[in-house]
């Protein structure tokens, strides 16, 4: 499923959180896991949120 998350366009995401098939936290949840990009992804959010 977060490959399909991860391809989603933003309005799909959009309504299935609105539908509560899925959560925002599975939404970054799989962007943040997604292969080669996940290391500048962490980056970004952690640059944007700190870091825990």
């Amino acid at each position: 499923m977060s490959k399909d998350i991860f391809y989603s366009d933003a309005t799909q995401l959009a309504d299935m959180i609105r539908n509560r098939d899925l959560s925002p936290v599975e939404v970054m949840q799989a962007h943040i896991c997604n292969g080669s990009q996940s290391k500048s992804l962490r980056l970004a959010i952690s640059a944007i949120f700190g870091s825990h």
